[in-house]
Order: structure tokens, then sequence, then C-alpha cells
């Protein structure tokens, strides 16, 4: 069976920028609604994230669906190939969300309302935060 290391290459690629552009015209066009906060001026809480984790989901499926149409031969096999280009890229923007302090990165459930509200000790995720910080720092 031959190969076709372009076709499949454009595929993925053509699966990967629909995926980026579609994710990055909603983000501006709630951006610009004030749906969603301007990451550099308001950090997002857990509603504005499970907004774009749903729109950025429904995304990645459709992204990967094309991406499966237009391989030039075992559609999943290049769906899966993306699906990894995908944690990869997604794991780069996580990287960027905590060390800026864009949003809760993590344990935002377990943060109980007294210790937000509480000058003495950091919330749990101003905690879990600085601890994800210092695991990346060290490497």
């Amino acid at each position: 069976m031959k190969r076709n290391l372009f076709g499949s290459t454009v595929a993925v690629l053509v699966g990967f920028v629909s995926i980026a552009v579609l994710g990055f015209l909603t983000d501006s066009a709630l951006q610009w609604a004030g749906i969603l906060p301007v990451p550099s001026e308001v950090k997002f809480d857990d509603k504005h994230a499970l907004l774009a984790l749903a729109y950025h989901l429904v995304y990645g499926l459709l992204g990967s669906y094309v991406t499966a149409r237009l391989a030039p031969s075992r559609p999943m096999a290049h769906a899966l190939a993306l699906g990894v280009l995908g944690v990869f890229i997604s794991t780069l923007g996580l990287i960027a969300i905590v060390t800026e302090d864009l949003a809760p990165a993590c344990c935002t459930a377990t943060t109980s309302s007294t210790e937000k509200n509480s000058s003495k000790r950091p919330s749990s995720e101003m905690r879990c935060t600085r601890t994800v910080r210092a695991a990346w720092s060290k490497r």
C-alpha cells in the first residue's frame, strides 16, 4: 500500500487550522460581546472556562472529522494524530496559563468560601498555582 505523506500532513494540518481558527474567532467574538473577559484584563472564572471548554470540544470534534474526511487512507489514524498534536499544544497552553496566572489552573472546586475571604491564608487556588509554578521552575 502506497503512503501519501503529503496528503496525510495536509489532512492533519487542515484539521488543526480549522480548530484554531474557529476557536480564535469564537473567543474574539465572545470577548467583543462581553460574554468572555479579555485574559489580559480579567481572570477567567469557572463559568467562563466551562463555556470555552464546551465550544472548544465541539471544534475539536469537528476538526477531527475534517481530518478524517481529508485523509488519503486510514482516517482514524489521522484523527488520532491530530489528537496527539492537540494534547501537545494544549499542554503548552496550560503551562502558559499557570505561569502567567491567566485563569484558575486547578483546585477551584475545593476552594471554600471561608478560605477565599480569609486574609491570613492564601486560598487553595493560590496555593495550588504556586505549587504548580514551583514544580515547573525546578525543571
